[in-house]
């Protein structure tokens, strides 16, 4: 939740704050605790959700968003990726034909 530095006294200059330490759930705002808890409550679905090699990959992640793309990139692949299967299928959609021998219900099938 990051850290943090209380006020201690105000003087003439200002504020003068005490020694930096970390923040506690007292610190947050009620907006900031629900924007949390949805993170977790979101990680928690994405990761239980995984199959098992993905999550050896990501599991190191804590943001959502770094998750998310990360499992998106592993399922789906670059666009390098995709655009290389395309190719390869109409490639193989234009040398689609019917073998010799082979009668039509065959060749359907």
């Amino acid at each position: 939740m990051g850290r943090c530095r209380d006020e201690i006294a105000i003087g003439i200059d200002g504020p003068y704050l005490g020694p930096e330490r970390d923040r506690v759930v007292e610190d947050v705002l009620q907006a900031e605790k629900d924007r949390l808890r949805a993170d977790i409550r979101a990680m928690n679905i994405l990761l239980q959700g995984l199959p098992r090699d993905i999550y050896k990959l990501i599991n190191h992640n804590t943001d959502v968003k770094d998750i998310w793309d990360n499992v998106k990139m592993l399922l789906e692949g670059s666009k390098l990726t995709k655009d290389d299967r395309e190719s390869e299928l109409y490639d193989e959609f234009e040398h689609f034909g019917q073998h010799k021998g082979e009668n039509i219900h065959d060749y359907y099938v």
